[in-house]
């Protein structure tokens, strides 16, 4: 079987005046359904015999490109002239030279990534104007249920933050080869920024300056936007870490940093159903609870993730090494892991701040961070504080598995509650902390930014 996404819209009678049409069109009929209606119907009349992915989002760049290539521009497509590659071969996975997605024949470009599931290249195509360059992701699934279904969890993820493009997809012998084009941001990851600083395998170099600090904000912001999207339909990233974080200093809208890497994400809702016998995630960059699957508010080691890659991305913390991964999660529930300021401390704190000239603004901001990340703490001692600070609020839950009574205790047959993280509140604070930190520098379109951010605004 060979297809695509698009392939199923041509040949489904609704969908078959996509192309030209006008994309706002397209976007109202998408309104009138929910993102899993959406693809389901898609799966369901182009009869892709695959597990359907739920949640579906168009790439809103490609679908105005779309729009504006002539018919002519859209016949590529793989047949005698471009037949299949083989799947795989002593080497792996094949790389063929072009892949066929849309309509599109792309040419695959040279290799900028390499994970688990597949390796990355830079891919571009030709529509008569200039070259348009983005990445695809290749790899090959095994006939196994699981890998398979992690396989279009993935699609579906990129799909629902708006990421994916479009696919090649074939199957032989009961594998699939799947090439996956996807939307290429600009700038670094976090970690090649973090690795790039002086000392970082000592003691991470703090940054002081306003400007960066400031562009620090708006990652966090940035990535909790497409936290809260995913969040509030159920989907957890479970890998949030410096390497899956697009870190862009330019300026401007399309400047703003970018959540990458949906390989492990899972529809798994907000709340814990059930303990998993195997961690899954980076144990370096975790939240610590989750170590050990006893982290009830599945979103809080999401946001922990970005927090932590701004951590050390300014240098509020230093990672110890560890040899081990059983060391790793020692140090991470022991409150071990971060060398930090001691801004408990008050004294100390007031000459870590006198130290580096750091205005008001910037104290605020460093606390903040440092009170949700309470580096020194124990994991009983930070749940306390944040239940303290209203970081998190207890709300009542119908079950909690058995596993967790010690962490969730039922007191007196009295209604279960569990501590669940005041996402509002943490956004408002952060929010509050942009606009300071933009006033700081100078910056007169923080507001401009801060209505680009929001993930549920309000209807008059």
């Amino acid at each position: 079987m060979i297809g695509n996404v698009m392939d199923f819209f041509r040949r489904i009678p609704d969908f078959r005046p996509l192309i030209g049409r006008s994309v706002d069109v397209v976007r109202d009929e998408h309104a009138q359904m929910t993102d899993e209606e959406w693809v389901k119907r898609i799966v369901r009349d182009g009869n892709l015999p695959v597990e359907a992915p739920e949640g579906y989002n168009f790439s809103q760049s490609l679908m105005e490109e779309l729009a504006s290539v002539p018919p002519e521009g859209m016949r590529h497509a793989r047949g005698e002239d471009a037949p299949p590659p083989p799947l795989v071969d002593d080497d792996g996975v094949v790389i063929p030279e072009h892949i066929y997605s849309n309509g599109l024949m792309w040419t695959v470009g040279c290799q900028i990534g390499k994970g688990v599931s597949g390796k990355v290249f830079e891919v571009s195509h030709r529509n008569g104007r200039e070259q348009q360059k983005r990445i695809v992701k290749i790899m090959c699934v095994p006939d196994n249920k699981e890998r398979r279904g992690s396989f279009w969890n993935e699609i579906a993820a990129t799909m629902f933050t708006g990421d994916f493009v479009g696919s090649e997809i074939m199957q032989q012998n009961g594998e699939t080869w799947a090439a996956l084009v996807l939307e290429r941001h600009k700038g670094k990851t976090a970690w090649d920024h973090i690795q790039a600083k002086e000392g970082f395998e000592e003691l991470n170099e703090f940054i002081s300056d306003p400007k960066a600090m400031f562009q620090v904000a708006v990652m966090i912001r940035s990535v909790v936007h497409t936290l809260r999207r995913m969040h509030s339909a159920g989907w957890i990233h479970r890998d949030v870490k410096p390497g899956n974080i697009i870190f862009n200093t330019d300026e401007g809208e399309e400047s703003l940093s970018r959540l990458i890497d949906f390989g492990i994400a899972k529809r798994a809702g907000n709340v814990r159903k059930e303990v998993e016998e195997f961690f899954v995630g980076s144990p370096r960059f975790s939240l610590p609870e989750a170590t050990m699957n006893a982290d009830m508010d599945l979103r809080i080691r999401d946001y922990w993730g970005v927090m932590i890659t701004a951590a050390l991305e300014i240098g509020l913390v230093s990672d110890i090494g560890e040899n081990t991964i059983a060391d790793c999660f020692d140090r991470l529930q022991k409150g071990k892991k971060y060398v930090a300021p001691e801004f408990d401390n008050q004294i100390k704190a007031d000459a870590f701040f006198k130290k580096y000239g750091l205005s008001e603004a910037q104290k605020s901001f460093l606390k903040w961070m440092y009170n949700f990340l309470r580096p020194k703490d124990d994991i009983e001692s930070r749940r306390d504080a944040w239940q303290r600070s209203g970081i998190t609020r207890k709300l009542p839950v119908d079950q909690i598995p058995s596993e967790l009574w010690a962490w969730e205790q039922d007191r007196d047959g009295r209604e279960l509650e569990v501590a669940f993280l005041n996402d509002d509140k943490f956004v408002r604070e952060l929010d509050g902390h942009l606009r300071a930190l933009g006033a700081q520098i100078g910056r007169k379109d923080v507001d401009k930014t801060l209505a680009l951010l929001q993930e549920f605004p309000e209807v008059a």
